[in-house]
């Protein structure tokens, strides 16, 4: 009787051990995966393609192009939305480090031209990500000179200059850097509200925006980042004073748009 007692008392105390084992092992398997993941989104800053060897260094950002770039009507002096993006990601535990070489006036042109300058080549060359803001200081040009008088012809001709310049400008950035990320930031009708509402400038931003959507779609790890939305209807509430580069809100917007795609990148 003893004997069935003490098998009896051996089996739950077996039985107990193995659970509580299990148990253990189950809570362990599940801790270092989570904080994996956690250290994991750190460490990708939301760029999906990091060498894992940089995975513990800053996310290297190179800004190009003109005064949208530059921060030109944030009246909170914060950077337009380059200053704006590197908030939103150190929010997100993300170090970020930004070198911008835009200058307010840029035309594509200039942008070719800023390509050619070694400190930029350099930087593009140790970077992961570079974007740029681009074309409203050509359509500015291209009023000016016709006195918004637009034929087909000329349309056709700042078309094409323009297409010309953006592919030239992609293929550089590419030769310089097969796996940084490019990011084209489209842009909205800075003329109309300014100016006069021509139904003109409408139609040729959208022919615009599709031609830099188009050469970005012909490269791996390049996209178009579409904003005319964002201010269409609401220029009131996302212009600067001059009517014409984004304010504080604004910018913001911007930033918002690249956050969000940077974080659909990387999932």
């Amino acid at each position: 009787m003893k004997q069935i007692i003490w098998w009896i008392s051996l089996v739950i105390i077996l039985s107990f051990s193995i659970f509580y084992f299990m148990k253990i092992n189950n809570k362990e398997d599940i801790t270092p995966d989570e904080d994996i993941a956690v250290i994991k989104e750190e460490k990708q800053c939301f760029s999906p393609d990091l060498n894992k060897e940089d995975s513990d260094k800053p996310l290297r950002i190179v800004a190009l192009g003109d005064s949208l770039t530059f921060g030109i009507g944030d009246d909170k002096n914060e950077g337009g939305y380059i200053g704006k993006l590197e908030q939103k990601l150190a929010n997100k535990n993300c170090i970020v480090t930004v070198t911008n070489y835009s200058k307010e006036g840029y035309k594509t042109k200039d942008l070719l031209q800023s390509l050619d300058d070694e400190q930029v080549t350099t930087a593009i060359e140790q970077s992961h990500i570079v974007m740029f803001t681009i074309g409203a200081n050509d359509l500015v040009a291209i009023a000016k000179k016709e006195k918004m008088q637009f034929s087909s012809e000329v349309l056709a001709k700042a078309a094409e200059e323009y297409e010309s310049n953006i592919e030239q400008a992609l293929t550089t950035i590419r030769d310089l850097n097969s796996d940084i990320d490019i990011f084209v930031i489209g842009f909205y009708n800075p003329i109309s509200t300014a100016i006069i509402n021509n139904k003109d400038i409408d139609r040729l931003i959208t022919k615009w925006n599709r031609i830099s959507k188009k050469q970005t779609d012909k490269l791996d790890h390049a996209q178009f980042i579409r904003i005319d939305d964002l201010f269409k209807n609401k220029t009131s509430q996302y212009l600067a004073k001059d009517h014409f580069h984004p304010n504080h809100l604004g910018y913001e917007k911007i930033a918002d748009r690249l956050v969000k795609t940077l974080q659909k990148g990387s999932e």
